[in-house]
């Protein structure tokens, strides 16, 4: 796998590789200095480097609905990135880029972008059922494709894009938006679970919580079909997989192993609006071992937000949005960092603050006390890790094998909610063959 990605045109690969991740190991090795502590701002400041390396990257959106325009969005905002066309067959959504962004070209068929020989990446962005079809006619037109996540909602579909993108491996790259793979954060945190400091592996949670119907509404009856496919299992993974897929990613990773089984549970409770999908869903990841990842997911309550929590026999590790804490338990062997940590309350519990880029600050003189802490957009530095990798043609962070093992994943949970009946994973799930 690649090492971070170039944030806002700041060259991070060889300062992730080689500052951080060899901080920690001087640090858990002689128990001396400060390994800790901040996620890499990819919002727009550039840390005092404006230049990018390498040369322009062409690039056009496919879909834009809201996920779209934050694409198109977060896009116009890194260095050497040139946007030249976004398509959406909904006149209105092409109207708005327009007038957003006068110099991109729109159009309603995608094969005009695939066709033109200048766009040199594309991203796409429509809903996930309709992913398979224009991203293998993009990889066959030679074009570097960056596709939302999941990559689609059956894993049939999602096998033949990861099938048609390990075909292209060597001409052209292929991210998924498993944006928190890309995220300097998250990559710092897992230098911390590699490096034992857990102890066992227990268990992990992730929630995924937020009030909101998913319901939109159309001036027809047509459009208002197309934007509520979510709502359909014919066309949906369900919660767990649009909402619950970055959680069990992110565990996935961590935990370094892929399940063995998942048991899902779903009910509708609020939204009792005609749809199909459940508003409340949970599934439990059983982990070679016997590691139990929990998945919960809701549209009715928003208490807590978004978070990933790993548990071991040493510390916990909280991830919530771009920042982190490690939680020790009080028989832990000590690291001989812990005094120098900026430390936060939490109810009766005591955080570790764990940030990316402290070694880096500390260096530049930076007051660590007075660093933004969860200033990163995870999107961005996925999409600025898929835009160096494309200029200086070397492999993400999130590839075809990783989007599709989340993909199985997720399909595969939500089969469970259906059924009520706990599912079984096979190597031959995971084949790409």
């Amino acid at each position: 796998m690649s090492d971070p990605s170039l944030v806002q045109g700041v060259n991070r690969r060889r300062f992730l590789k080689a500052g951080y991740l060899g901080a920690v190991g001087m640090f858990l090795g002689s128990g001396k200095g400060l390994p800790l502590i901040p996620a890499a701002k990819a919002n727009g400041d550039t840390g005092g480097h404006p230049e990018f390396f390498g040369p322009p990257v062409t690039c056009a959106v496919i879909g834009i609905g809201p996920r779209g325009r934050e694409i198109l969005e977060r896009l116009s905002q890194i260095p050497g990135v040139t946007l030249a066309a976004a398509c959406d067959h909904y006149g209105p959504a092409l109207r708005r880029v327009t007038r957003d962004y006068p110099t991109v070209k729109t159009t309603e068929e995608y094969r005009e972008i695939l066709d033109d020989p200048d766009i040199q990446a594309v991203v796409v962005a429509t809903p996930s059922h309709l992913h398979r079809e224009i991203a293998v006619a993009a990889l066959d037109a030679g074009k570097h494709v960056y596709c939302e996540a999941p990559l689609a909602s059956s894993i049939e579909d999602a096998r033949a894009i990861a099938q048609a993108a390990k075909k292209a491996e060597g001409r052209l790259i292929f991210q998924t938006g498993l944006q928190r793979r890309a995220e300097p954060q998250h990559l710092f945190v897992q230098t911390f679970v590699q490096t034992g400091s857990l102890g066992t592996q227990l268990t992990a949670r992730s929630q995924a919580h937020r009030k909101e119907s998913w319901r939109r509404v159309a001036p027809t009856n047509e459009r208002e079909r197309e934007l509520n496919w979510r709502l359909r299992r014919e066309s949906s993974s369900g919660l767990l997989g649009e909402n619950g897929i970055h959680g069990m990613d992110v565990m996935r990773w961590f935990i370094g192993e892929l399940p063995v089984s998942v048991t899902g549970f779903g009910s509708l409770r609020l939204w009792r609006d005609g749809r199909e999908v459940e508003d409340t869903a949970q599934a439990v990841f059983e982990y070679p071992g016997g590691i139990l990842h929990t998945v919960s997911c809701n549209l009715g309550n928003s208490y807590e937000g978004t978070f990933d929590t790993i548990y071991g026999s040493d510390s916990a590790i909280l991830m919530r949005d771009t920042r982190a804490w490690m939680f020790r338990e009080a028989d832990a062997p000590l690291l001989g960092w812990e005094v120098y940590a900026r430390q936060e309350h939490f109810m009766h519990d005591t955080g570790i603050s764990l940030m990316a880029d402290a070694t880096q600050l500390a260096d530049d003189g930076v007051d660590l006390a007075s660093v933004e802490l969860g200033a990163g957009n995870p999107l961005h530095a996925a999409l600025a890790d898929f835009i160096e990798c494309v200029r200086e043609d070397i492999a993400p962070h999130a590839g075809y094998q990783e989007g599709f093992e989340a993909a199985v994943m997720a399909v595969k949970a939500n089969e469970s909610v259906i059924s009520g009946n706990r599912a079984h994973f096979a190597e031959a799930d995971f084949d790409l063959s």
